[in-house]
């Protein structure tokens, strides 16, 4: 059955995404203090910092609670120009028209684009629980991370710093890792995060030699059994669009709710 895409909708599920980044950021306190990673109200929406060189430093939910003025955007790029960051914003399609008119005065590139899809959840709604999947438990942390941190690298080994990342997106609250097993072997890993009724998916990841033997999908049905447990409204997922992510992903029900445009403002 089709979603009815709305407003109040994207609010709900950007709002979720916020609160997802809020989540990690201050797990990243708790364990590097000195990290620097912060947030900051910025118009209308978040401005998100994760630490020197962090790829999940953007700004989020921009222009969605109304009109939006050049001071706004001026406190944004400042924000990120003093973390000699580039200015990353993930622009909504329902967000308020002044934003574009600020934004077109600026140098910002678009990079890539980013489907957000979204299933609503019902309590008749049954999803199994497949019996490949378990949740990570916190001394799973360090192998989860860096299994998760190799089935995102193209050179199918795992980046230090990123896995060290990883880790504090494990500790965040609210959220619950998930990993996916082959033949007694853990292959894939993905993470779900709950807040205020909606359910974000996120993290999926799957080792090059175990990918296409369903392990993103089973992860998918662990994670929508935990958020229909949980109560919630709607469980969403952001993929890149054509990718083999957003096709299992829609196998599982979801559908397009909007695409994001990636934009981006170097210092250099």
């Amino acid at each position: 059955m089709p979603i009815l895409v709305t407003r109040e909708l994207a609010l709900l599920l950007e709002a979720t995404e916020v609160a997802a980044s809020e989540a990690a950021i201050g797990a990243i306190k708790d364990s590097a203090p000195l990290s620097g990673a912060t947030s900051f109200p910025a118009a209308g929406g978040r401005a998100l910092f994760f630490g020197a060189g962090s790829p999940l430093s953007q700004a989020l939910s921009l222009g969605l609670r109304g009109p939006v003025a050049r001071a706004g955007l001026d406190e944004l790029e400042a924000f990120f120009s003093a973390r000699s960051a580039p200015v990353v914003i993930s622009l909504c399609p329902y967000a308020d028209p002044s934003l574009m008119a600020v934004l077109a005065r600026r140098s910002y590139r678009i990079t890539h684009f980013e489907n957000t899809l979204a299933r609503e959840l019902r309590a008749e709604d049954w999803v199994t629980m497949p019996s490949g999947v378990r949740p990570a438990t916190p001394l799973d942390a360090v192998h989860w991370s860096k299994m998760v941190t190799e089935g995102f690298s193209d050179t199918g080994e795992s980046d230090p710093a990123t896995a060290e990342l990883f880790q504090c997106l494990f500790a965040a609250g609210g959220a619950t890792p998930y990993y996916a097993y082959s033949e007694g072997e853990p292959g894939g890993g993905g993470v779900v995060g709950i807040w205020g009724g909606a359910a974000m998916l996120y993290g999926d990841s799957t080792l090059t030699r175990f990918r296409g033997r369903g392990l993103q999908s089973a992860l998918i049905r662990a994670r929508l059994r935990k958020a229909l447990d949980a109560g919630c409204g709607w469980a969403f997922a952001c993929t890149m669009p054509g990718s083999i992510s957003q096709r299992n992903y829609e196998r599982a029900g979801f559908q397009v709710a909007y695409t994001k445009t990636m934009l981006v403002k170097d210092w250099t």
